[in-house]
């Protein structure tokens, strides 16, 4: 599987064409009528993902999503585009909570980095399922995401310490549910579009709005060390988590 950084860097070129033509392609391929099959040159894996009923971590996904709590936030985005960190059940409601990092509220280059950090930090387990969905077109699964994106640690140490992203800005949890729907897996090959869609479904704030928002606090955020967890709540947390 090709570098996240590397296909952005070959797509500079064809970038303001990509940036028009992102969401229109995802539109058309993910949002109108995702479990279609598009043609022979398409993969059937977010086909094949409906029939799986978790939330695999390490993925990308998109679904349409209606929050509860809308009233209550400043923005929302009601189409998230997001690599998922696990699932989990909450405590005080029984809710069945997917979280991710949601693209659609990181400026192109946090997405690239974001990304490509993952790709390096899982890169063996990536580059193998990437060969066996390309080979058979299975839904695929990447064994050391769950240690990456469910070790709340590890993602500091990744995105942060590493990457400096502040990608908590951009991790969002959202009920699985009724207020959810025509969640799909975002096939590998596409991750290349990912940093250019210039979604048009953010309710509340303008996107160049919520860009500066997160160019402001990323340095904080980066900064930020994780919570220091005895062994019974970080066993509560990564149960949670996944």
């Amino acid at each position: 599987m090709i570098s996240p950084a590397v296909a952005y860097q070959k797509n500079m070129k064809e970038r303001p064409d990509m940036r028009k033509d992102a969401y229109k392609y995802f539109f058309e391929k993910y949002f109108k009528d995702p479990f279609v099959d598009k043609g022979f040159l398409d993969t059937i894996e977010r086909i094949k993902g409906k029939s799986i009923r978790q939330f695999i971590p390490g993925k990308v996904y998109t679904f349409r999503y209606d929050p509860v709590y809308k009233d209550l936030l400043d923005y929302y985005d009601k189409r998230p585009i997001i690599l998922c960190c696990g699932e989990w059940i909450a405590e005080s409601t029984g809710n069945r909570i997917v979280t991710g990092i949601n693209f659609n509220f990181l400026p192109e280059i946090a997405r690239v980095n974001t990304l490509e950090y993952y790709y390096r930090s899982v890169k063996g387990d990536l580059d193998q399922a990437y060969k066996i969905t390309s080979e058979t077109d299975h839904v695929s699964f990447i064994k050391r995401a769950l240690i990456v994106l469910q070790d709340i640690v590890q993602s500091f140490n990744i995105f942060n310490k590493t990457g400096q992203i502040g990608y908590q800005f951009a991790m969002r949890n959202y009920i699985v549910g009724e207020h959810m729907s025509q969640n799909v897996i975002v096939e590998y090959d596409d991750w290349e579009w990912i940093p250019f869609v210039q979604t048009k479904d953010v309710v509340g704030k303008p996107l160049g709005q919520i860009y500066k928002e997160y160019l402001l606090e990323r340095k904080a955020l980066a900064k930020k060390q994780p919570p220091i967890l005895k062994a019974e709540e970080k066993r509560k947390y990564n149960n949670r988590r996944g």
